[in-house]
């Protein structure tokens, strides 16, 4: 009786190490991978995403200072075009921390 309490203590204790070394493995890789990525950049921004139809969407993304326009499906990304900023990016922000939705709707579409 006493050999198999000891065995399951053993196994126990052996188990909660391994885990406790995976939890801590797992948060020093996500401490790696934000310093990595820059602490904050934000190279690449989703401005908006419109579904058009089921798995079918419409997104603007800023890249730098590009305002990219993306087709973006479940299985593919295809690049539609590219906009000129004009003050496009601000106000479109602006309208998104107001919580309107109104867009402006004069833009240049450039390919």
């Amino acid at each position: 009786m006493d050999y198999d309490l000891g065995a399951m203590v053993r196994i126990v204790a052996g188990l909660a190490t391994v885990l406790g070394l995976l939890f801590v493995c797992m948060y020093v890789v996500r401490r790696w991978q934000q310093g990595v990525q820059g602490h904050g950049r934000q190279d690449i921004q989703v401005i908006t995403t419109r579904m058009i139809l089921p798995k079918r969407y419409i997104s603007l993304v800023r890249v730098y200072n590009k305002t990219l326009i993306l087709g973006i499906t479940d299985t593919s990304m295809t690049l539609l075009g590219t906009l000129e900023t004009d003050g496009f990016q601000e106000v479109l922000l602006n309208a998104q921390e107001k919580g309107r939705d109104d867009e402006p709707r004069t833009t240049k579409l450039v390919h």
